[in-house]
């Protein structure tokens, strides 16, 4: 059941964007430039995190606005057109603090968000932002946070399956990926793949082989592929994997050393010769 919480955040990160009204940030130029955000030098410190305004037209620097020592892993804006950034902590603590600047650059607000949320991916869907929480494995924190763009914004969670790290929406069905000991020292062999409904409410997970730590998840031809690299492993079992939720099994398709991330070009245009499983979304 969906149940409204308050605004409790790790980060509420968001994507490269373009700017709106403002300034030399006008209506008639609101193609003209970009946002770029430098936040993830975790070695030095994050000396150089900064919001950089980039005119895409000769290429040169705007403006630069210096940001917090905190690792901020990704930013987005709202349908007003602000920017919103939000931060990780650094190597002695957690932060959860984040920040709202205007699109000419301009700090809003900081909103320090509650406790046992970390928020790994943000994902799109119908106008709203769907925020996948690795800390939910914590008492009184939601698998997925629901926030509706508002002022001030609706935030709703609900519960599908503990600590999801990465997703995908097709058509109208979420599918995410779980590892439980993400951001926990617990002990947890289980690793699952759930896909929910957001305009049905319905859910079904499957599980994956035991420790089987992916680092993206997606949909490729009506099959659920998962990019999987291990430091303790040989670089032979890295790559692609192909997920059958009918028997659990997982199979490599394409060996990639140290793979991280999966992403298709155009719909429909990224092929692996594997045996096809199509998903029935007819239940959901």
């Amino acid at each position: 059941m969906i149940k409204k919480i308050l605004l409790s955040i790790s980060f509420l990160g968001l994507l490269l964007s373009r700017c709106g009204p403002g300034q030399v940030f006008t209506k008639g130029n609101n193609n003209r430039y970009e946002y770029v955000l430098s936040g993830h030098n975790v070695n030095d410190g994050f000396t150089h995190d900064a919001l950089t305004i980039i005119d895409t037209k000769t290429m040169m620097v705007v403006k630069t606005i210096p940001l917090p020592r905190s690792w901020a892993k990704n930013f987005k804006r709202d349908p007003a057109g602000n920017i919103w950034i939000g931060y990780s902590g650094n190597m002695k603590k957690n932060d959860n603090l984040v920040q709202v600047y205007s699109p000419s650059g301009k700090l809003l607000k900081n909103i320090i968000t509650g406790p046992d949320t970390d928020t790994w991916q943000i994902l799109p869907f119908r106008g709203k932002f769907y925020l996948l929480n690795a800390a939910s494995t914590h008492k009184e924190s939601d698998d997925i946070i629901i926030i509706t763009p508002g002022t001030p914004p609706i935030i709703e969670g609900i519960a599908v399956a503990p600590s999801p790290l990465w997703g995908v929406f097709v058509k109208d069905t979420l599918f995410t990926y779980h590892n439980p000991t993400w951001n926990s020292t617990r002990t947890d062999h289980s690793r699952m793949i759930p896909r929910y409904n957001p305009l049905t409410g319905q859910s079904e997970a499957w599980y994956l082989p035991e420790d089987f730590n992916a680092y993206d998840l997606s949909i490729i031809n009506g099959q659920i592929i998962l990019a999987k690299w291990d430091y303790w492993e040989n670089d032979k079992k890295d790559g692609l994997y192909l997920f059958d939720p009918q028997s659990g099994v997982t199979s490599l398709v394409l060996n990639i050393a140290d793979v991280s991330t999966i992403l298709p070009w155009a719909p429909g245009k990224f092929y692996l010769k594997t045996i096809f499983l199509n998903l029935d979304h007819s239940s959901l």
